[in-house]
């Protein structure tokens, strides 16, 4: 039994780097989405 709550709680903690590289890997596309916005308006401005 010990073992057994021992491996959810790694499973809980990998669960959650996991969720948070998902959520920072979703942030930086958005951002590099933004700069895409902003690169293609500077172009279309020249």
């Amino acid at each position: 039994i010990e073992q057994l709550q021992a491996k959810e709680k790694l499973l809980a903690a990998e669960n959650a780097i996991l969720t948070e590289k998902c959520q920072a890997v979703q942030v930086t596309e958005e951002r590099q989405a933004d700069f895409r916005v902003l690169e293609n308006g500077e172009n279309s401005d020249v």
